[in-house]
């Protein structure tokens, strides 16, 4: 019986697989263009190239022993010349028509966010974060919970 689950499980995350692939590759999720990396709440940022052609679009790769005891935010500050020149809150619970999730367990979740900005000028730019956590501090056990910049 534990094989035949194992087998059903692997299907499952290969399936899961195969149709991220799919709608990525047909929907475009984007060029990562860089990964600010959380193992715990606070702040961090990295620098990069943002294009003001095209939506900045943020996902997260999230990785957690019990993420549905968990509530996670980002606030996020994008900078050019020392100014502050869009921001947003990105949550990675929110669902919604154009969210595009890849789960291969509980424990992981690698998904866009309905949450992206515009800037006004190409350049480079300064992507700072504050990641914010809250639930049963009992029950989180997180491993990871990185911010994903795309274009």
């Amino acid at each position: 019986m534990g094989h035949a689950m194992a087998r059903i499980k692997n299907v499952h995350d290969l399936s899961a697989s195969l149709a991220f692939l799919l709608v990525c590759g047909l929907g475009g999720c984007g060029t990562r263009l860089g990964v600010i990396p959380f193992s715990a709440a606070g702040r961090g940022q990295a620098s990069m190239v943002l294009d003001a052609r095209s939506d900045v679009r943020f996902w997260t790769d999230f990785r957690a022993t019990h993420p549905r005891n968990l509530s996670v935010e980002y606030d996020v500050e994008l900078i050019q010349d020392g100014v502050t020149v869009a921001g947003a809150r990105c949550d990675p619970a929110v669902r919604g028509a154009s969210r595009v999730c890849w789960v291969r367990t509980d424990q992981r979740i690698n998904c866009q966010m309905q949450c992206s900005v515009r800037i006004s000028k190409t350049g480079p730019t300064l992507v700072r974060a504050t990641l914010y956590i809250g639930g049963d501090p009992l029950a989180q056990q997180l491993e990871r919970a990185d911010l994903i910049v795309k274009q």
